[in-house]
């Protein structure tokens, strides 16, 4: 990936989408199937596109105000804490944690995995890789710093944490890496950390962390990079689906990148970083 390999901000915005989609498919849900959701997520987008592919979707969640904001989606509500889910042993067919992992306390993610392999026969974990560049690592340092402020999480992982994590309670475990094939455009920068200092001034972040993202986004010549997403899957050894994806499943850049790990099947992450608000989760 070189810098005069640049999208502009539509076609940006269109492999954003794309990505969106093979991450959705590499899930595999099923008309029929029955879904355990870890919340809703800050859209619920992930709940209802199980709803419309035809599943039996249940999400856990315990807040109230999350469970009112969402209470429009045809989806049952099973109140409770995901480190010790209320449910049946094999209860579902699926169990998704959607970029919940990473904002809950590392200590739990053992735990949370377990009881999720219990209740359900095939768990998918879907995260953001670590920063990839200096100035994506220096903004996500400054974010985790500034919610541990409140006493909430914020850390990415190597997708061989959340491997080992899978195979711990599942025989087989599958992974996808979806990256984008090139640069974003220049705007993303700014879009990123604008969207930021919104959700850090939304959460009453001390003033010093808001400034610092602000210097970074006035003073910095460096180039953001979107992060990489993970999708990992965990089930009994021959009961893991092949997912069938979109035509363009593979990255326009035919050169590998550092950023995919070697042995993984690559076909391209997530959206402009998504920096989503507080989800106080487990």
């Amino acid at each position: 990936m070189t810098h005069e390999q640049r999208y502009s901000p539509d076609e940006f915005a269109s492999e954003a989408r794309h990505l969106e989609t093979l991450a959705w498919e590499a899930l595999s849900v099923t008309v029929g199937s029955n879904v355990l959701v870890c919340g809703y997520g800050g859209s619920g987008q992930l709940v209802a596109r199980a709803i419309e592919a035809g599943a039996s979707v249940t999400v856990i969640e315990h807040r109230d105000e999350v469970i009112r904001r969402f209470a429009s989606l045809p989806a049952r509500l099973l109140r409770g804490s995901t480190s010790v889910i209320p449910a049946q042993e094999n209860a579902f067919d699926l169990a998704i944690a959607a970029h919940y992992l990473h904002e809950i306390d590392p200590f739990f993610h053992a735990q949370v995995v377990s009881e999720l392999g219990r209740v359900a026969r095939r768990i998918a974990v879907i995260e953001p890789a670590p920063p990839s560049d200096p100035l994506g690592e220096r903004i996500a340092l400054l974010y985790s710093q500034a919610k541990r402020e409140f006493g909430q999480f914020e850390y990415y992982q190597p997708i061989e944490y959340w491997k080992k994590l899978l195979q711990a309670v599942k025989a087989e475990v599958s992974q996808h890496v979806f990256a984008f094939a090139k640069m974003p455009p220049r705007e993303y920068l700014t879009d990123t950390i604008d969207l930021l200092l919104d959700t850090m001034a939304a959460e009453e972040t001390p003033r010093d962390y808001l400034l610092e993202l602000r210097r970074i986004a006035e003073g910095s010549d460096l180039q953001l990079l979107p992060p990489a997403r993970y999708v990992l899957q965990g089930a009994a050894l021959g009961e893991l689906p092949k997912p069938a994806f979109s035509p363009r499943s593979q990255p326009a850049d035919p050169e590998p990148t550092a950023r995919v790990p070697v042995g993984v099947a690559s076909a391209a992450p997530p959206a402009p970083w998504s920096w989503a608000p507080p989800e106080k989760h487990a």
